[in-house]
Formats: C-alpha cells, structure tokens, sequence
C-alpha cells in the first residue's frame, strides 16, 4: 500500500488554525479521515503543567502526539498503533514517513503545488512514496511510486487539477 493513516495526501486538520484565531475561538483539537472514511477527532487537553496531550476518540488505539517545537521537522506530529507502526506528519499535517518496530520506512516526498494549479485544494501533493528498500546506505533497487497530477497546463477545468493524472511504479 502507498498510503498512510490518513486518506492519500490528506493532511491532519489541525486546530486553532488561523481561522480559528481570527474568530476568537482556541479550543485545541485535530482531525482526520482515515482510509475507510471514518472521522477521527483527538482534543487537546493542557495539564496543570502547561503541556498539551491528545485524548484519542472512543474505540481508536491510536498515540497522537507532538514530536518537536522544530516546524520544519518532517517529523512534528506522530500517530502510533498498538502494534508500533508511527506514521510521522509534518507541522502543517501532511503525511511524511510510515515506520514499523523495525525501523523499516515508507516516505512521502511532498511538493508544494503552483498557485492556480489547484485552487481551493491542499498546499502539498504527494510526488513520490518510496519503501524501505529504495533507502539506507546500500539500498536495494529503488523501490517507488511516482505520482503525477493535473495541472493547470495539463487540465483545463479548475475541478480537474490537483486530482492524480498518473502512478508510475519501479518496474
């Protein structure tokens, strides 16, 4: 699967966004869907000592917290399962990296999409998943997916662009 926690590309939809501030409201929440549709929403709860933890919802066994105060760590935000497989978020929620007890890793290359390109639509696509084995210091045959997307040059209805135009795998 090249996917991650999240539906493909999504990102986390973290709260008080800049919306939120300017509305006055500050309540600390995040939220995604997962691959089968299903709403997840995790609330943030500051301690006595000041420190924020994510309370997960009912019937999910998912370990949300925050990773660094470093917003440009491709690793900010981690969701980890009961079984230790952590799926690493960027600071602004977009998918970066799957990872097992192992240590073997699935990693998202994002880039950023052109203004016009996908109007309305995420600041990010996913451009390339690779697997563990396209990694490391004498890697395997790299293993990955390429992802192109409609662009405004390639697309010329606006509700076309930013949606996948092709997967291209290793082989």
């Amino acid at each position: 699967s090249i996917s991650s926690l999240v539906r493909f590309g999504n990102p986390l939809d973290i709260h008080p966004n800049n919306a939120d501030t300017i509305a006055g409201r500050s309540n600390k929440f995040i939220t995604f869907v997962d691959g089968d549709g299903s709403l997840h929403r995790f609330d943030g709860v500051t301690g006595a000592d000041g420190v924020t933890f994510w309370k997960e919802p009912p019937g999910t066994h998912l370990y949300l917290r925050s990773l660094t105060t470093d917003t440009a760590n491709p690793r900010y935000w981690a969701l980890t399962r009961p079984d230790r497989v952590t799926f690493s978020f960027n600071a602004t929620g977009y998918p970066t990296f799957v990872t097992d007890r192992n240590g073997n890793t699935i990693s998202f290359t994002l880039t950023a999409v052109a203004p016009g390109d996908d109007p309305g639509g995420p600041k990010f696509h996913v451009t390339r998943v690779t697997d563990a084995a396209g990694q490391g210091a004498s890697p395997a045959p790299n293993r990955s997916f390429d992802i192109t997307h409609f662009t405004k040059a390639t697309a010329r209805k606006p509700q076309i662009r930013g949606k996948i135009a092709r997967i291209t795998d290793h082989l």
